[in-house]
C-alpha cells in the first residue's frame, strides 16, 4: 500500500474521529478514554475484517489498526507487569535471587512500556486528524476485459485543440475552429489499432465486434446488417441551457455559465466516420443521443452535414422539425437498484429508453470531468443521462456527496449506484467500446474546461482521448489523471473534488471485486438472481511521473496503459513484429535525458538526429549503428540544449531502402 504525498489531501469523516470527540465531550479521564477507544477500535477492526480480510487495507481500517495495536500493547504490558512482579516474589521466596531479579527487570520493562504509551489526546491528534487519502498502487483488483484484457489506450496530441481558445459565448470550445479534425481522426484511428492489435481500422472494428459477441455467448460474429448501435454522448446541460432551437442560451441567469465542458463534436464525428466508412454500419442503424437531454444544435449541424441519415435522438417529439428523431420510454423497468430503496428511497427500479434497450451495441462517449457530488464523472455516471425521469436527483443518494461539495458517504464499502449502471445488461454490459473525451477536461459537470497544470499538459488543455473495452480499467486510469490534476491545478477550479473523500473510487473497488461489496448489498441490476461478476480491472498507477500500472511493470493481471504521445506510440505490449519502424521516447517532456525504444522489422544501419522546430539538426544522437535485433533501447543526454520543443528523427537504412520515424520532444530544464 502506498500513501500519497502530503498534498494529496481531502476532508473525510472517520467513524473513530466522531466517536472520540463525542466521548471527549463527556470529560471522561484520559486513561479511561484510551481504554474505551482501544476497545472500540479493536472490536470495529475485528468485526469488519474477519468476514472480509480485504478490508484490512481500507483507510478507515488503517486508522483503527494503530489504535487497536497500541491498546493491545498496553493491555499486554499491564498484564506483563503484574505477572512479572508476581513471579519475582515467588522466586525470591524460593531463594532464587537471580531469577527473581530477572522478573523484576522484566516487570520494570513492562512498566516503562505502559508509561511510554502516549495519552489518547496525542494519539488521536496523530491518528484521527489525518486527511490523507490512501490509494493502493500497483495492487490490481478484478478480472480484465477485452481483446487485450485491462488495456487502456491514452492518446495525447497537443495539436488537437487550440490552446488560445477563450471558451466564451462568441468563441466556445465546441466551435470547429478550436480543434483540429484531422488530428482527432488520427487519434481515434491509432487508438483503435493499438487497442485491438490490428493493422487496419476495418479489421480493428471487426475484431471488436467479434470479441464483444463472443463474450455475450453469441459466438465470434462480426457486425450484421440490421443491427443497431447507440452512441451515448455527454451533453446533459442541454436540458436546461438550451433555447427552443437547441442552441446555447446565454440570456438571463444562463449567461452566468460559460460553455460547459462536454463531448467534443469532432470526437463523435471521428467515430461515425469509422463505423460508417470502415466498419460498414449503415447510417440509419446508428443513434446519437444524450437521451434525458438533447443533442446540441451545433453538434447536430456538424454531424448531419456529413451523415444526414444517422438518427439524432431526442426525448421531445417537438424536435422532429429540427431534424431529431423521437426517443420512447420503455414500457417496463429494465434497471433495478441493488440497495432496494435503502440508500436511494426514490429509486428502486428504472425505465430506460426503448432505443437503448433494443440496441445491439452501445458506445459510451463521456467527457473527462470532476464532479461536485461523485468526485469524478466518466462513463459510469454518463448513464445518469440514460434514465427516463426528468432529473437524476433520485440517484444522488448513491454518490459520495448527496449535496454539492459536501461528502457524507465517504467511507469504503458503501452502496454505490455507479456499480449498478456499469453491470446492467442494458447499459454497461451491452457496451462495445468505452471512450472518454479528454480533449478539454473540466473541474465540474456544469463548468467550462480549464488548462491543466500536470505534466505533460503543462498549462495547456489535456488534448487526450482514452479508450478501452474494460470500463473499470478506463475509469481507474482517468481517475488517476483527475486526482493528480486536483492537486497540481488551481483549487479555485478543482476544489479537490476528485479527492474530496476516500470513497470516490469505492465504486471501482466494488465493480472490480465482489468481495469488496457493501454489507448487505448484492449487485444484481437486472434482477435476474445472478450477482455481478468482476466488471474489470482496478488499480492505481505507481506515480504521476511514470504512470505505470502492473501490466506496464510486467505483472499480470493488471492494467496496461498504452501511451500514444503526439502521434508516437510510447509503450509496447505483447510485442509483434512491426510492419514499419516504430519508436517511443520517455520521459517526454524531458528534464535533460531520454530513453528511446525502437522496434523494426529489418536489420540495417540506424541514425538518430535531434532537430529544432525549423528543421535544423542541432544534435546527432546516433550515427551508423549496425542493428540486428527487432527491438532496442538507447539512452541519451540532451541537457546541453536549451529548453524548448525539438523533433527527433530516426532513420533506418536497409536493403529495402530508408525508413523514418519522427516525433516531438519537449525539453524542460
Amino acid at each position: 500500500m502506498l500513501k500519497t504525498t502530503g498534498n494529496m489531501k481531502a476532508q473525510y469523516h472517520k467513524k473513530l474521529h466522531t466517536v472520540y470527540h463525542s466521548l471527549q465531550k463527556t470529560h471522561i479521564p484520559v486513561k479511561l478514554l484510551f481504554i474505551v477507544m482501544g476497545v472500540i477500535s479493536t472490536a470495529w477492526f475485528l468485526i469488519r475484517v474477519i468476514p472480509k480480510p480485504q478490508r484490512a487495507g481500507y483507510p478507515c481500517m488503517r486508522t483503527a489498526f494503530p489504535m487497536m495495536t497500541a491498546f493491545l500493547i498496553w493491555v499486554g504490558s499491564v498484564t506483563g507487569t503484574f505477572a512479572a512482579f508476581k513471579l519475582s516474589g515467588k522466586y525470591f521466596k524460593k531463594a532464587k535471587v537471580r531469577t527473581g531479579f530477572a522478573f523484576v527487570l522484566a516487570g520494570i520493562g513492562f512498566s516503562i512500556v505502559v508509561m511510554m504509551q502516549p495519552n489518547l489526546k496525542t494519539r488521536a491528534a496523530n491518528l484521527l486528524s489525518t486527511t490523507e487519502i490512501v490509494h493502493p498502487a500497483n495492487e490490481p483488483l478484478g478480472t480484465g476485459w477485452g481483446i487485450n484484457p485491462g488495456m487502456v489506450v491514452w492518446n495525447w496530441n497537443q495539436d488537437a485543440t487550440d490552446e488560445t481558445c477563450p471558451n466564451t459565448e462568441t468563441d466556445p470550445f465546441y466551435a470547429s475552429n478550436n480543434w483540429n479534425q484531422p488530428v482527432i481522426d488520427e487519434m481515434i484511428t491509432t487508438s483503435m489499432l493499438q487497442l485491438t492489435s490490428e493493422s487496419s481500422i476495418g479489421n480493428a472494428w471487426d475484431v471488436l465486434f467479434k470479441s464483444f459477441n463472443s463474450n455475450k455467448g453469441l459466438g465470434e460474429l462480426g457486425y450484421t446488417t440490421g443491427q443497431t448501435i447507440f452512441i451515448k454522448i455527454n451533453e446533459g446541460t442541454s436540458s436546461w441551457l438550451a433555447t427552443d432551437g437547441l442552441e446555447r442560451d446565454y440570456t438571463s441567469w444562463k449567461g452566468n455559465y460559460a460553455p460547459v465542458c462536454e463531448t467534443t463534436p469532432g470526437v463523435t464525428l471521428a467515430i461515425l466516420r469509422q463505423l460508417i466508412n470502415n466498419a460498414g454500419v449503415p447510417q440509419e442503424n446508428i443513434w446519437v443521443a444524450d437521451p434525458r437531454s438533447h443533442v446540441w444544435q451545433h453538434t447536430y449541424e456538424m454531424l448531419s452535414a456529413e451523415f444526414p441519415h444517422v438518427k439524432y435522438g431526442d426525448k421531445d417529439s417537438g424536435q422532429e422539425s429540427n431534424g431529431r428523431t423521437t426517443l420512447h420510454v420503455n414500457s417496463a423497468p429494465t434497471l433495478y437498484f441493488s440497495d432496494w430503496g435503502d440508500e436511494m428511497p426514490g429509486a428502486v427500479s428504472e425505465k430506460n429508453w426503448e432505443e437503448i434497450v433494443e440496441a445491439d451495441y452501445l458506445i459510451n462517449l463521456a467527457a473527462l470531468k470532476a464532479h461536485a457530488r461523485a468526485g469524478i464523472t466518466l462513463t459510469a455516471k454518463n448513464h445518469f443521462g440514460s434514465t427516463t425521469q426528468e432529473s437524476a436527483e433520485h440517484m444522488h443518494p448513491g454518490l459520495v456527496a448527496i449535496e454539492n461539495d459536501n461528502p457524507t458517504r465517504n467511507d469504503y464499502g458503501m452502496y454505490r449506484v455507479q456499480v449498478d449502471l456499469m453491470g446492467s445488461y442494458v447499459l454497461g454490459r451491452n457496451t462495445l467500446l468505452f471512450l472518454v473525451d479528454g480533449l478539454w477536461g473540466g473541474p465540474e459537470a456544469v463548468e467550462g474546461p480549464v488548462k491543466w497544470k500536470m505534466a505533460p499538459f503543462n498549462n495547456d488543455y489535456p488534448n487526450s482521448i482514452f479508450i478501452s473495452q474494460d470500463q473499470v480499467a478506463l475509469e481507474s486510469v482517468c481517475f488517476d489523471f483527475l486526482r493528480t490534476e486536483a492537486v497540481a491545478g488551481s483549487f479555485d477550479d478543482w476544489k479537490n473534488r476528485p479527492i474530496m473523500a476516500q470513497g470516490v473510487d469505492d465504486y471501482l473497488h466494488q465493480a472490480a471485486d465482489p468481495d469488496l461489496w457493501a454489507d448487505g448489498i448484492t449487485y444484481d441490476p437486472d434482477d435476474f438472481g445472478d450477482p455481478l461478476p468482476s466488471l474489470g480491472l482496478h488499480e492505481h498507477w505507481n506515480n504521476s511521473n511514470d504512470m505505470q500500472y502492473s501490466g506496464n511493470l510486467g505483472t499480470d493481471p493488471g492494467i496496461y496503459l498504452q501511451k500514444i504521445q503526439n502521434g508516437v506510440v510510447s509503450s509496447f505490449k505483447d510485442y509483434k513484429e512491426p510492419d514499419r519502424l516504430l519508436a517511443s521516447v520517455y520521459p517526454n517532456p524531458s528534464p535533460g535525458h531520454i530513453s528511446i525504444s525502437i522496434a523494426f522489422k529489418d536489420s540495417g544501419e540506424l541514425s538518430i538526429d535531434l532537430l529544432d522546430m525549423s528543421g535544423r539538426v542541432v544534435k546527432n544522437l546516433e550515427k551508423g549503428l549496425q542493428i540486428q535485433e527487432s527491438m532496442i533501447q538507447r539512452d541519451f543526454s540532451i541537457s546541453s540544449l536549451e529548453s524548448g520543443s525539438y523533433i527527433y528523427r530516426i532513420t533506418l537504412s536497409s536493403v529495402k531502402g530508408e525508413q523514418h520515424s519522427t516525433g516531438r520532444i519537449e525539453l524542460i530544464k
